[in-house]
């Protein structure tokens, strides 16, 4: 997996939000390529048709594209999927994901994704470039850390990024989850097919096993 450091793309436009050392990036520039063909083939009637015409078919080919790829985790990242009201517990664990020698993704740290919410973009596209950078972070992340608390059961984007990054296996040590006091897997049987982490202490011999049993750097 290339070195990508998403950090480092705080003051760019979104075309040039990844480089080329991320995976996807071919992909990733040909998707927005056409995006802009598109719109301005529609012109003023691109609004009505867009969503259905055009987002639809971007994202099916997009997703299709990167998921022939394969991935090489020689970096160690972890990409931090939580609940919004949960954002307290995810910069912990990111804070335990450093301070055992791995990457991180987390959306409320990536300058992107904060610039995407003040924008006045029409629902839709915003929609559609949000979850485009979210699917590029999982392709560029060799794990991922569910934040289960009370709160996750509500979420929609938890179960689907869990899902997206989880290797095709019944059973993935790759993809793993906290849980907070009084959480429990039994609410959602799918996170039985990751590793469950009942405390912090957990969260670290998960990861320094993935990191040993990988050599990712």
């Amino acid at each position: 997996m290339p070195d990508f450091d998403w950090r480092s793309f705080e003051d760019v436009d979104i075309t040039e939000r990844f480089n080329a050392e991320a995976l996807g990036y071919g992909d990733w520039i040909e998707m927005l390529r056409q995006l802009m063909a598109d719109l301005e083939a529609f012109g003023g009637a691109w609004y009505e048709r867009l969503e259905t015409q055009v987002l639809n078919d971007l994202f099916t080919g997009f997703l299709d594209a990167t998921g022939r790829l394969s991935r090489s985790p020689r970096v160690c990242r972890v990409f931090i999927s939580h609940q919004q009201k949960d954002v307290g517990d995810a910069v912990k664990i990111a804070a335990i994901a450093r301070s055992r020698g791995f990457e991180y993704w987390l959306d409320v740290h990536d300058p992107t994704l904060r610039f995407m919410g003040t924008t006045n973009l029409p629902p839709s596209l915003k929609a559609f470039l949000i979850a485009s950078i979210v699917e590029m972070n999982l392709l560029n992340c060799s794990h991922v850390c569910s934040v289960q608390t009370v709160n996750a059961v509500t979420s929609r984007w938890v179960p689907y990024e869990f899902g997206r990054a989880k290797s095709r296996q019944i059973h993935s040590s790759q993809a793993a989850s906290w849980f907070a006091p009084g959480a429990y897997p039994t609410t959602a049987e799918y996170l039985l097919l990751g590793e469950c982490l009942h405390s912090n202490k957990t969260v670290e011999l998960w990861l320094d096993r993935e990191r040993s049993r990988l050599n990712c750097r």
